[in-house]
């Protein structure tokens, strides 16, 4: 009697394990991860987190930056490109003025283009995060986005509305969302 009794636990131990190796295998092979906005509070995002703050320094710097010969041309070119600060020396000058020189080495000034209107962005990294800045389509909306650490950005529009957004798994999604049977 012991002996089935210890046969039926170790078949039990077994299946779980099996069970538990298959949604191992299946986290690693489907993992899946969504954004979620966890604030949408603006003023105190903007109290708590100044990095994502547009200030009239990051006005100038997109100023700037949109005075120097290159970008001029690519935005008067028409099509989508990218200009990078470590590369063309009237960018890096302009930024310079703004930002230390490690993240001037970083920084890559871009235009998007579409039927509305033309974007244009600069990116960067510093000691304590990544930075995005924008300007456009509208003229005179700016747009910054902040992220201090992997899987967490804090958003900035015109400093009027905020958000703060995490990433997250989502555990079991392969088996929700039928993930496997793309393939």
């Amino acid at each position: 009697m012991k002996g089935k009794k210890n046969a039926g636990y170790s078949l039990l131990i077994i299946l779980l394990l099996v069970l538990l190796g298959v949604e191992v295998y299946m986290e690693l092979r489907y993992s899946c991860k969504e954004l979620s906005i966890t604030s949408k509070d603006t003023e105190k995002i903007l109290r708590q987190t100044p990095e994502v703050s547009i200030t009239e320094e990051d006005r100038a710097m997109l100023a700037e930056l949109l005075a120097v010969s290159s970008v001029r041309e690519l935005l008067e070119g028409g099509e989508n490109g990218d200009i990078h600060a470590w590369e063309d020396p009237g960018a890096a000058e302009a930024a310079g003025k703004y930002l230390d020189a490690e993240s001037v080495e970083s920084l890559t000034v871009s235009a998007l283009f579409d039927e509305v209107g033309s974007v244009v962005f600069a990116g960067w990294r510093e000691e304590e995060g990544l930075f995005y800045l924008q300007e456009g389509p509208e003229e005179g909306a700016y747009y910054k986005l902040y992220s201090p650490k992997r899987g967490r950005t804090y958003e900035n529009w015109d400093n009027e509305r905020a958000q703060r957004s995490e990433v997250h798994r989502r555990w079991f999604a392969w088996l929700r969302d039928g993930l496997w049977k793309d393939e």
